[in-house]
């Protein structure tokens, strides 16, 4: 599978990328993702090749409540180039 133009090709493709904010992804939560990927049989990396996540402008940086994690699949894995 090539990357697509707007990607990076110098970049990491793990399976599974957790995109992860230092802000509003909590330590416990990223954790739990990566247990669970792993435990499914993922290749898994952190704010490889894509990173963070995505907070509503009104919180970002100030409701500590709003939590995020993306979670992007390579697309090899669902889709049939």
């Amino acid at each position: 599978m090539q990357p697509l133009p707007h990607e990076d090709r110098t970049l990491k493709r793990p399976e599974t990328c957790l995109g992860a904010d230092t802000y509003h992804t909590p330590k416990e939560v990223l954790q739990v993702a990566i247990v669970v990927f792993e435990k499914q049989g993922f290749k898994v990396d952190i704010n490889q090749p894509f990173s963070g996540a995505i907070v509503p402008s009104y919180a970002y940086l100030v409701d500590p409540n709003v939590h995020s994690l993306l979670v992007e699949v390579r697309r090899d894995l669902y889709w049939d180039e």
